[in-house]
């Protein structure tokens, strides 16, 4: 953010119009001043201050200083040439001093104004509603009142107000594989050295005192031993892949020890909600929701652990949760789901080849052994012994470091695999929101309307015509639990609100209150008050010291009205512009 020394005065202009346009006009008269100041004179400057010195202000609000500048600007422009901008300034100056001076001008002011281009007397009337005559006023109601009604669906907002409120989305990414464990070598690669040589010494043996069954038998149990052995591994490792996958499907060992409404609660929260929402066709949320628990649990504590970070929100990460809900689903209906869990069952071909070969290798070592004890039976007594006690440190050596590879490289192509997906998913999910997301003129231009047509109703209800209303204003809070967002720089919006419009008219005071789902375009609920002059005993502003108001009314004959106005939120500033 540039402070207005740093800029030019083109610059200047330019960010004058966008906060005049976003609904910042005090800020827009800043900048449209120093554009002036700056030497950019022209009518399309003044112009854009005129609507800046009136936007949202009645004529009491006016300072001296405003109607100098009022009067300095006609004195400039009535010596300027004739063209679009001086035109809508002839026109704003007949029409807002129209009371002052006879119904003449107040005809050829509104000859003028009609003549303007579409988009300039539109400005004129958003902008200086609060100064016009009453005849003036009442004329511009009827197509204001038309247009407002459109523009309050405009833009298809109420498929696109509510991405505004989207934070911005955290980067993708996947819990990553634990690395291997630590593989002892050196004892392991000793006890199979040790081992080896011991079985070697067990052959010598027989070989020692030829006999053709005997030396068979040994020739046989290696092989046949090393197939059942790799076999057996297989099915050892593919059975613990298995129990681990049921225990996270079927979450039989999970407890929620996560502190309530902390990231990991909240992550957890928003996990069901979404599972809730994406489930098979025919399924049932509660059915859904029990047969995905621990897929859930176990994908929630993975963000929660990934993103525990203090920067990083739930909200930012709701997308990739949504996606995840998406594709369990997904995986679910197409039949992946139980094709992931046939591909690490045991296969009854490694189960034959497990059995047959160890029972082969089981007969035929009996059988050399038994002759080596024939030969030598001391000798084949230790030599067992040593080969026994050797395997049963090298066995599980071996079986560590080759299970602890495999479950890496599995581990790893699964990390890829959705690191991958989530990935497309976020390029996806980015490019949705910069697509769609509302501008905030489009924004400015919604809650403008919403205003029109919320005002056109009270109207209504109170049999008033625009012009019997002396003063209106309208107080908009947030209606908590609410989202909320603000553009850098700009008014801080929400996704609901409560608004509060106060009508002063010549015979009294009259409230009329509603709740507003901004991002549905529609009003909730009505409440209405309405009292007379004599009956208001006082008015009563406290700012308190969290940067809040209380705003008290005291009526002569009932109880005290108090509107509370909360302070900002942390950003929340609406006297700055935001910028593009």
């Amino acid at each position: 953010y540039l402070g207005s020394d740093e800029l030019s005065a083109k610059e200047k202009f330019e960010r004058g119009l966008r906060c005049l346009d976003h609904g910042v006009p005090s800020k827009a008269r800043e900048y449209l001043k120093d554009a002036l100041a700056a030497g950019m004179i022209n009518p399309e400057v003044c112009f854009h201050l005129v609507l800046a010195v009136f936007s949202k202000r009645s004529r009491r609000e006016l300072t001296a200083e405003d109607h100098h500048l009022l009067d300095d600007i006609a004195g400039k422009i009535a010596r300027r040439p004739k063209d679009r901008w001086t035109t809508a300034l002839q026109a704003i100056f007949q029409l807002i001093g129209q009371s002052e001076k006879n119904a003449d001008d107040e005809t050829a002011g509104w000859r003028i104004f009609a003549g303007l281009p579409p988009d300039i007397r539109e400005k004129i009337t958003r902008h200086l509603e609060l100064v016009l005559s009453s005849s003036v006023t009442d004329a511009l109601w009827e197509s204001t009142k038309e247009s407002a009604r459109k523009a309050q669906l405009g833009n298809n907002r109420t498929q696109r107000a509510w991405i505004f409120f989207q934070p911005r989305p955290a980067g993708p990414r996947a819990r990553q594989p634990i690395q291997p464990q630590v593989f002892d070598h050196t004892r392991t690669i000793v006890y199979s050295v040790l081992g080896g040589l011991a079985i070697l010494f067990l052959g010598w043996l027989v070989v020692s005192e030829p006999a053709l069954a005997p030396i068979a038998a040994y020739l046989i149990s290696i092989p046949a031993a090393y197939l059942g052995g790799r076999a057996a591994f297989d099915w050892k490792y593919r059975a613990g892949r298995l129990a681990e996958l049921d225990r996270i499907r079927q979450g039989l060992v999970w407890v929620n020890h996560a502190p309530q409404d902390g990231f990991t609660d909240r992550v957890r929260q928003s996990f069901e909600h979404y599972f809730g929402k994406f489930r098979p066709p025919g399924v049932s949320a509660e059915r859904w929701l029990e047969e995905t628990e621990g897929v859930r649990h176990q994908l929630s504590d993975e963000l929660a652990e990934i993103y525990r970070e203090q920067r990083v929100t739930v909200g930012q990460i709701n997308w990739l949760i949504r996606f995840l809900a998406q594709d369990v689903r997904d995986r679910y209906t197409s039949g992946q789901w139980q094709a992931e869990r046939d591909a690490v069952r045991v296969s009854a071909n490694t189960q034959l080849t497990c059995v047959g070969s160890l029972g082969v290798a089981a007969v035929a070592a009996l059988v050399a052994l038994y002759h080596a004890v024939m030969n030598a039976p001391v000798q084949a007594v230790i030599a067992i012994v040593v080969a026994a006690a050797a395997g049963r440190v090298a066995v599980p050596g071996w079986w560590t470091y080759v299970s602890e590879r495999r479950r890496y490289a599995d581990d790893l192509h699964e990390y890829t695999k959705a690191k991958t997906a989530r990935e497309i998913a976020y390029q996806e999910w980015a490019r949705f929101l910069r697509e769609n997301r509302p501008s905030e003129a489009e924004m400015e231009a919604w809650l403008n309307a919403d205003r029109a047509v919320l005002l056109d109703r009270a109207l209504n209800v109170y049999k008033l015509r625009k012009s019997d209303v002396v003063e209106y204003s309208f107080l908009l809070t947030p209606a908590r639990p609410c989202q909320s967002a603000r553009a850098r720089g700009g008014p801080a919006r929400y996704s609901r609100y409560n608004v509060l419009l106060v009508l002063v008219s010549r015979d009294g005071v009259r409230e009329f209150g509603t709740e507003l789902q901004f991002t549905k375009a529609t009003f909730v609920g009505e409440e209405r008050r309405n009292y007379r002059f004599d009956a208001i005993s006082s008015v009563d502003v406290t700012r308190r010291p969290d940067q809040g108001h209380s705003l008290s009314l005291t009526l002569t004959n009932g109880p005290t009205r108090t509107v509370e106005i909360p302070p900002p939120r942390s950003g929340d500033n609406a006297g700055t512009c935001p910028q593009m």
